[in-house]
């Protein structure tokens, strides 16, 4: 039979499939509710724990934030300390203290490490080897070594 046949002689539709029921604890779409709320006033939020909402950056990780950029620590330290990725930490430096680009912050480098920069290199040592030593990237010894004179 055609399909416009079958049209005409008003045979009911094939049952829709139905989905498996799954349940849902009346508590939990309660809790999902006042999630969904409170998430309304602060795009940080986390959780919500005893009717109160938990919130990522609070008042303690953010002094903690302002404080170790303030001493001078690099975006890599910080986010360690704060446990948070690097992304997310140099946004939030960025949100919090400064406003624009942020520049790349790097350690002082001590006479005692450039000195024993220079005799592990002058041991032989690789310039990888070192720099994973000094906790530095190769580039940071290669251009100590050129200050020093000791590779052109």
């Amino acid at each position: 039979m055609s399909g416009a046949k079958l049209r005409k002689m008003n045979l009911p539709d094939a049952p829709k499939p139905t989905k498996p029921y799954k349940y849902v604890d009346p508590r939990e779409k309660e809790r999902q509710q006042r999630l969904a709320e409170h998430k309304n006033l602060s795009p940080n939020l986390v959780g919500i724990r005893d009717g109160k909402p938990l919130c990522f950056w609070d008042k303690a990780r953010k002094a903690k934030l302002k404080r170790l950029w303030e001493e001078g620590e690099n975006v890599k330290t910080i986010a360690r300390e704060v446990g948070c990725s690097e992304s997310i930490c140099r946004d939030r430096i960025r949100y919090e203290i400064k406003c624009g680009r942020l520049e790349k912050r790097r350690k002082e480098v001590t006479d005692e490490q450039i000195q024993s920069i220079v005799s592990r290199y002058k041991a032989g040592m690789s310039l990888n080897n070192i720099a994973k030593e000094m906790l530095m990237s190769r580039y940071q010894v290669t251009n100590i070594l050129k200050e020093q004179g000791e590779k052109q």
